[in-house]
Parts: C-alpha cells; structure tokens; sequence
C-alpha cells in the first residue's frame, strides 16, 4: 500500500474470504489551457493550434471529445488508449458533431414514432369503451 492509497476491509464472502477495497487519494481536475498537452501526451492527438483546441475544448468537455471515440474504436486493440497516428483534435470535434446530430435525428424518428403510438393507442381504447363509459354517465344521472 502506498501514501496515495488506504485499504478497507469490505466483509467477508460466503467463501470465508475478506473482500478487500482501496481508497484512491482525489486528483485535482487539469486546467483548461493543460488538456491540448494531456490530449497528446496521453492520447496522440495532432494539436498543431492550441488555441483552436482550447477553444474547442471550450465548447466539448474533454472527456466527451476523448472517451466515446476510444471505446468505438479501440476497445479490442492491446494498447486502446491512443488514437490512430495522425488523429487531431479537429477531427474529433467533427465526429463529436456528427454524432450529436445522429442521436438528435434518432431522437426526432423516436418522438414521432411515441406520439403515433400514444395516439393510436388513445383512439382504441376510446373506441373499445366508448360505450362502457356512456353507461357510467347514464347510471351516475340515475342516482
């Protein structure tokens, strides 16, 4: 165990063993103008403007311009931490606004899709017991 960790007994397992956990010491966020370094550093990314790419990180969260392209596309490959050589930041801020463009055109197919569904849905069953609710009508006036 090192300084930067404290180990936690979590109980024992039916088995009789002692479930051990770590407590992981917290890690300040890196500033804005950092990330472009960290995105190449760590990542490979092609940052031949800085300024463009703070700006971009502006307007993208760092982890949503990193993150969802490494699990696509990396996932079965031994080191998927680094894009393909080449990649620049860029690129990823247009496949970043290509894929909130296809999830708002899905969510559009997805919307009309519910409203043509809670509209036939509300037609049949005003159909079906059309006349069920004209007795209840009629039986409440009685009394």
């Amino acid at each position: 165990m090192n300084g930067k960790q404290r180990q936690f007994n979590l109980g024992v397992t039916k088995a009789g063993k002692t479930n051990v956990g770590f407590d992981r010491k917290y890690t300040n966020p890196s500033k804005r103008e950092d990330q472009p370094h960290i995105m190449h550093a760590h990542h490979g990314i092609v940052i031949d403007d800085k300024k463009q790419a703070v700006k971009i990180l502006q307007r993208v969260p760092y982890d949503l311009l990193i993150y969802p392209g490494l699990k696509i596309w990396y996932s079965r490959s031994p080191n998927g931490n680094k894009f393909m050589q080449g990649t620049t930041i860029e690129e990823l801020y247009e496949l970043y606004k290509f894929d909130s463009f296809m999830k708002g055109k899905i969510l559009e197919v997805v919307r009309s899709f519910e409203n043509m569904f809670l509209g036939s849905l509300a037609y049949h069953f005003e159909y079906e017991c059309q006349g069920q609710f004209k007795n209840v009508g009629f039986r409440q006036k009685e009394m």
